[in-house]
């Protein structure tokens, strides 16, 4: 594990960013503003993930929720006052559900540090009867906001994570797992016996990380990636169609698929985002068709 000083508002966003956070979308506000200012310069670096401030709280949960139902993971993150400006697609979250995991930051300020009132955020998360997180440490506010996407995804609503100023403006350690995974922002590995034809033994991911090693305390030294891995992976083979990939994704509800060639190695990892990426290609060569026949005919007539 690797240790960094933190903000608790630097570790809720490296706890997305290690989650594979896709887009991240906020409005500046104390004591929430150094979250997408976080993730804003990690793009600037790194290219991702895509971060920008929006014209106010309620455009920027609309910005995050539609990342969302396209099947990316999303964060929205605000003050505490304004998840009020963003109270009517809050709502309407819980009931239209997420498909890509969806993150809401609220960052309380008890004590009016920098704001008008003293609102508890949590009374949001009860009345929409959505999962909540509380985290009371910088450590807890990494790893919840890294659990926070798989939750999400899980029960298929978004989750809140409910900061408070006294937490977020003070430094702290964060120790962060994989240093291999974030060095190529990889979010699973293939396990193989090594032997030139061999079929993959498990796959480990980032969730079997958290879930199996952080969330529980544990030494991850004592721990070899068979103690964890995940057995008989599903695999597409890669001369396979797309859609008879996306089949076996929705059968076996996998987010990735390691890809095998004739002789049974592993070429390549496919996921949902590959997928996604390829539609949504498709569909603007589709518009471009379109647009072209239209403009076509429109001079025709004339």
């Amino acid at each position: 594990m690797a240790r960094n000083i933190l903000l608790g508002d630097e570790a809720v966003a490296l706890g997305a960013v290690h989650a594979g956070v896709s887009s991240a979308y906020g409005y500046p506000g104390t004591p929430a503003t150094e979250i997408l200012e976080f993730l804003i310069r990690h793009e600037e670096r790194h290219r991702r993930p895509h971060a920008a401030w929006c014209a106010n709280e309620k455009t920027a949960f609309e910005a995050a929720l539609g990342t969302s139902f396209a099947g990316r993971r999303a964060l929205v993150s605000m003050k505490h006052v304004g998840l009020n400006v963003a109270a009517d697609p809050f709502m309407n979250s819980a009931i239209t559900g997420a498909n890509g995991g969806f993150l809401v930051v609220s960052a309380d300020d008890p004590g009016m540090h920098s704001s008008q009132n003293e609102q508890d955020s949590r009374y949001y998360v009860q009345f929409a009867q959505i999962p909540g997180y509380e985290p009371s440490d910088h450590q807890e506010a990494y790893d919840m906001a890294r659990e926070a996407f798989d939750v999400s995804e899980r029960f298929g609503l978004p989750v809140e994570l409910e900061t408070r100023v006294e937490r977020v403006w003070r430094e702290g350690d964060t120790y962060v797992v994989s240093a291999g995974s974030r060095r190529f922002e990889a979010a699973n590995v293939i396990v193989a016996s090594g032997a030139a034809s061999s079929r993959p033994l498990g796959i480990v991911t980032d969730r079997d990380l958290v879930l199996a090693v952080m969330a529980e305390g544990l030494d991850a030294a004592l721990f070899t990636v068979g103690d964890i891995m995940s057995t008989q992976p599903v695999c597409a083979d890669e001369q396979s169609s797309l859609l008879d990939a996306v089949a076996l994704m929705r059968e076996h509800s996998l987010r990735r698929l390691p890809v095998l060639d004739a002789a049974g190695r592993v070429v390549g990892v496919l996921t949902l985002e590959d997928v996604l990426d390829a539609l949504a290609r498709e569909f603007v060569d589709l518009t471009l068709a379109l647009r072209a026949a239209r403009d076509r005919e429109r001079s025709q007539r004339r």
